[in-house]
């Protein structure tokens, strides 16, 4: 009996390892965000907040002071177990705000949830904890300081390696093509460091807003952030965990989501819409490219069936779909049942005869099934 137990016991503990991080995965969640608030509305603790460097310059000869120069803004960065939290002071249109750039790190070994309403609490009561400015309340963090630059994240998996490059080849090949500085598609697939990313963060907008596909479990060993992923993280259990981020950056760009404040208590209390931001910022950085490639058959075929082949794998290939979307597009708008159903059959024999098993169907498959994975399709 106790063997029994014993061996029970076993397997549980190892099923909870194994699936440890799971409830996170596929949630769309805040990752961070810059939060500002006027200074008159939180107290200040730590007076070195409100420091200020300047260089002067000085006349050696009569000790006047020729110049003085600011060389650093009202900063305070607080340092824990491996992240930082950033404070700031600045003017904005003659006001003076206090500015945190909150990250989810803040939530320590439960990072992986991202920010949620659930968990707030913990990122007030840890910035509370750093005794550089006090507020008053929790209601009052959540509802006088306003959000921007926020970024949106959700996980998934991918098997190995060589699949994440597939992956980044893959999108390379279906995202929009730019000539413009700071826009359009970054792919790397270096052994420390693989994913693509589209615009520059800083400069994103609606139109254009910034979008990173990376391999999350590369970046926690190879990042800055090593520390605090080894203390916080079992690494094992997020080796295959893929990352996609998106930023909004403006109260403007919220409102077209139908976000229509930006205070945190709006913005957290919106997490139904999230799935939609990201997809729609897929949207935009990811289409049809205008390359086409004509692959040859390896075999003679009939002057139709070339036609059928030649379009068939540049769907496949060029616009990486797979061939059951290339032919439900094909006879989709035939009305006719007879000729619905010769022309299904006729494809289906081209594609078994000449097309699958092409690497070029088995790279279009895992796009498509890393887009199901993300709620994409």
């Amino acid at each position: 009996m106790d063997k029994d137990n014993n061996y029970n016991n076993n397997v549980t503990s190892l099923l909870q390892k194994n699936n440890k991080y799971q409830d996170t995965i596929g949630i769309v969640s805040v990752d961070s965000f810059k939060y500002s608030i006027p200074l008159d509305k939180v107290d200040i603790i730590n007076d070195n907040l409100l420091n200020h460097l300047v260089k002067f310059t000085v006349n050696t000869n009569t000790s006047e002071v020729i110049d003085e120069t600011p060389i650093q803004e009202n900063s305070l960065k607080i340092a824990s177990n491996g992240y930082q939290t950033h404070y700031v002071v600045k003017n904005y249109f003659g006001v003076k705000h206090l500015t945190i750039l909150i990250n989810s790190k803040l939530l320590e070994h439960d990072y992986l949830q991202g920010i949620t309403f659930k968990n707030i609490e913990l990122i007030y009561n840890k910035i509370q904890s750093h005794n550089v400015v006090n507020f008053h309340s929790l209601e009052e963090f959540l509802t006088s300081g306003f959000v921007s630059d926020i970024d949106l994240k959700r996980d998934t998996e991918i098997n190995t390696h060589k699949e994440m490059d597939i992956l980044v080849n893959e999108l390379l090949k279906v995202s929009k093509a730019s000539n413009k500085k700071n826009e359009g598609a970054n792919a790397f697939t270096k052994k420390n460091n693989k994913g693509i990313e589209f615009n520059d963060r800083a400069k994103s907008r609606y139109n254009k807003p910034f979008l990173k596909i990376y391999h999350k479990g590369i970046e926690s060993i190879n990042s800055k952030n090593f520390d605090f992923f080894t203390k916080y993280i079992d690494l094992d259990s997020i080796k295959n965990r893929v990352r996609i981020e998106c930023t909004i950056r403006t109260k403007e760009d919220l409102s077209k989501y139908g976000i229509n404040s930006n205070t945190l208590y709006d913005v957290l209390k919106s997490e139904d819409k999230f799935q939609s931001i990201v997809n729609d910022c897929l949207n935009k950085n990811i289409d049809n490219p205008t390359n086409i490639k004509v692959r040859k058959p390896k075999t003679d075929m009939t002057p139709s069936e070339n036609v059928y082949f030649a379009l068939m794998t540049a769907m496949i290939d060029t616009n990486s779909m797979t061939f059951e979307r290339v032919l439900d597009m094909s006879i989709s708008n035939i009305n006719d049942k007879v000729a619905k159903s010769r022309m299904k059959k006729s494809l289906t024999n081209l594609y078994q005869e000449h097309i699958k098993g092409l690497k070029i169907e088995t790279k279009a498959q895992k796009l498509e099934q890393f887009f199901k994975a993300i709620d994409f399709m």
